[in-house]
């Protein structure tokens, strides 16, 4: 859980290729908006890669049942958290956009940069932690 936390708010510089620093909603995470007010487990394929279920599940299965992604992204997407995006890089179905939090019900989050790997699976851009979670 650790290792997951530490990846998850690792500030990363990478060229930036909007640059805008435009508050307006970030069109790649317009579909990931209402991910903390889901229950965890339920509907996570409409946020989360079929091969980031699938590395979650298995984590889950050999650490007594830790919900690896509760921990992750829904922090993110706290009720309340505004961010903009300082980046974002496109190679096909796969993305990755770099966003800092300007707000957040949890003041410690305040100002964090935090990559969001996606891939567009389903008609939809989710995300794909599938490579950041443990074995």
């Amino acid at each position: 859980m650790k290792y997951g936390a530490a990846v998850l708010v690792t500030a990363i510089a990478f060229v930036s290729c909007s640059g805008s620093g435009d508050r307006d909603r970030i069109p790649l995470l317009k579909d990931l908006e209402t991910l903390s007010a889901v229950k965890p487990g339920e509907n996570m394929s409409d946020y989360y890669t079929s091969d980031t279920i699938r590395a979650a599940r298995r984590y889950s299965l050999s650490h007594n049942g830790t919900d690896i992604l509760s921990g992750m992204d829904r922090k993110i997407f706290a009720k309340g958290a505004e961010m903009h995006s300082v980046g974002e890089k496109r190679n096909g179905d796969s993305a990755e956009v770099l966003v800092q939090i300007d707000r957040h019900p949890a003041v410690n989050m305040i100002g964090l940069r935090v990559r969001i790997p996606l891939r567009y699976e389903g008609g939809r851009w989710k995300i794909d932690r599938s490579d950041m979670i443990p074995e």
